[in-house]
């Protein structure tokens, strides 16, 4: 077997028509040897004839740490390349790239690329593209929906990721207790031992966008993430366990600081009807934020209001459930988050 030959890993739990088309392209790759699929649906399986396409049945509910992991134990390849079910390579050559990188420097355990919008997507899911790209939804590591310079990185994104089948096990693969953010903690643990994650605008992928009320599920779901992440960090911190520099997001703390503003600007409000700037300036500092990305964003005069409206629902969406969990710690997210693959 050539050393450049690679096993495309594909985490799903519907076999869509979405995913039909991934699998389609992932075919045409230079030097691929198989694609797994890791599902939860037996039924339509487009290419089960296909030599190189192996399904992999698991049960409901099952989290995507884990499909990965089963689906990196059948292969021998030496390199793996994760997709999602809605993200789709660019050109042929693209894993190809990713590996003479990978060969060139063997301090880069990982290395990934822009996932960025397809092209000729509706409307909605144009603006919520456009969306993605603001550090207000994506945060300071939005340059993973941006075509960039090489760069290392701190983060990097497992829609779009290639590495070494042997390093992958060195590190035990994913979390398997992790339902979302798996790929954030296995870059962490990769950074924490000294190693590299790499950005190159050569692996290039396209991934869907949300519809937009799925949208604002994962942002709702990411609020509650975000306090997660906090407490651990905070715990860390108390037991004085080594946090890597950049480790730590340290925009996680304006989501619930949002939120507890608003929420004492409301009970301000309802005792003293006599409003200054002093009460009123963050949340006008706060939307004129808001506007400047949305003018910054989109050339289109019709997308800026639609893009400030979803970057504004987006943010004050996430900062409640950023609080909520606390209130109700079973907030039902490993029920609601979904890609549009998964309908």
């Amino acid at each position: 077997m050539s050393e450049s030959e690679f096993t495309v890993i594909i985490p799903a739990v519907k076999n869509a028509p979405i995913l039909k088309y991934t699998i389609e392209n992932c075919l045409k790759l230079i030097n691929l040897d198989k694609i797994i699929i890791v599902t939860e649906d037996k039924e339509n399986k487009f290419f089960e004839e296909n030599l190189k396409v192996k399904y992999l049945i698991v049960e409901n509910g099952t989290f995507m740490s884990v499909k990965r992991n089963k689906a990196v134990k059948l292969t021998s390849s030496k390199y793996l390349a994760f997709f999602d079910s809605d993200s789709y390579l660019a050109n042929t050559e693209t894993v190809k790239s990713a590996i003479t990188i990978l060969k060139e420097n063997t301090k880069i355990y990982a290395i990934g690329g822009p996932d960025i919008s397809p092209p000729n997507q509706n409307f909605w899911n144009q603006i919520i593209g456009l969306s993605t790209k603001s550090f207000l939804i994506s945060g300071l590591r939005n340059w993973r929906k941006n075509i960039l310079p090489e760069m290392y990185v701190p983060e990097l994104s497992s829609s779009n990721l290639v590495m070494e089948r042997a390093k992958y096990l060195e590190f035990k693969g994913m979390n398997e207790n992790l339902y979302i953010s798996e790929d954030t903690d296995l870059f962490n643990r990769i950074i924490n031992r000294g190693y590299k994650l790499f950005y190159s605008p050569k692996v290039l992928a396209y991934h869907r966008d949300r519809t937009f009320k799925l949208f604002l599920i994962q942002r709702y779901v990411r609020g509650a993430q975000t306090s997660i992440a906090i407490k651990d960090y905070v715990k860390r911190l108390i037991k004085r366990e080594k946090i890597q520099e950049g480790e730590f997001r340290y925009e996680y703390i304006l989501t619930p600081s949002i939120f507890i503003y608003t929420f004492f600007f409301l009970v301000f409000i309802m005792f003293n009807k006599e409003l200054n700037i002093f009460i009123i300036s963050p949340y006008i500092l706060i939307f004129l934020i808001f506007l400047f990305e949305s003018v910054r964003l989109v050339k289109s005069l019709i997308k800026i209001p639609c893009v400030y409206l979803v970057i504004t629902l987006a943010t004050f969406i996430q900062s409640f459930s950023s609080v909520a969990i606390f209130i109700k710690p079973d907030l039902g997210l490993t029920k609601i988050y979904r890609n549009d693959n998964d309908k």
